[in-house]
């Protein structure tokens, strides 16, 4: 295995756990896996190439994941009970380059989410685009870039992160 397959495998594993961890409501683990500028942007548009310029259903940096993490752990967020789960579906994620700028591992991965709270299901599909800077001892999310197929379309509110 070289070196690159080696650090492709280590990203892959992370883009899984990522949806492992939210599938289990580990918010604080999953906060973790963001780098200090990391950035969590669903996109309202698949042209979009600057979330702070342009309009975004959601952009949140590290600081807001932050504040939305503790208030999904607050026991009084009575907005949240009964708490949503989720149920992420992945497509392998696929390999796309390092980006020259920045050399950060960008990978696209499909897939399939549904959020369930009580009788309610909403499912969601759409591509995620990864950033990621590779550490010798880490992986952390630079950027995760969300593009809903239905993205134009009115959606519900969602109260967990995809």
């Amino acid at each position: 295995m070289n070196a690159e397959s080696a650090a492709t495998d280590r990203a892959r594993a992370l883009i899984i756990e990522e949806a492992r961890l939210l599938d289990a409501a580990s918010w604080s683990a999953w906060l973790s896996l963001y780098d200090v500028d990391g950035l969590y942007w669903v996109a309202l548009d698949p042209g979009q190439s600057d979330p702070r310029l342009e309009q975004s259903i959601a952009c949140e940096d590290r600081l807001l994941l932050a504040v939305r993490v503790a208030r999904m752990a607050h026991p009084k967020a009575w907005s949240l009970k009964p708490m949503p789960r989720t149920q992420h579906v992945l497509q392998w994620p696929v390999f796309e380059g390092i980006d020259p700028a920045d050399g950060l591992y960008c990978f696209r991965t499909p897939f399939s989410h549904v959020e369930v709270r009580g009788e309610r299901r909403i499912p969601l599909e759409g591509t995620v685009r990864h950033r990621l800077r590779l550490g010798p001892q880490s992986v952390l999310i630079v950027q995760k870039r969300i593009d809903l197929v239905d993205a134009q379309s009115a959606l519900p509110s969602l109260y967990l992160p995809l």
